[in-house]
């Protein structure tokens, strides 16, 4: 359980420094 939290918690991280690439306007494609 420990490793699931800390995914998620990197994965909180990970999406919220893509909201700021978004509003600086780069466009990020997967």
């Amino acid at each position: 359980m420990l490793y699931k939290d800390t995914f998620v918690l990197s994965y909180d991280e990970f999406f919220l420094l893509l909201q700021q690439n978004l509003k600086q306007g780069y466009v990020i494609s997967f």
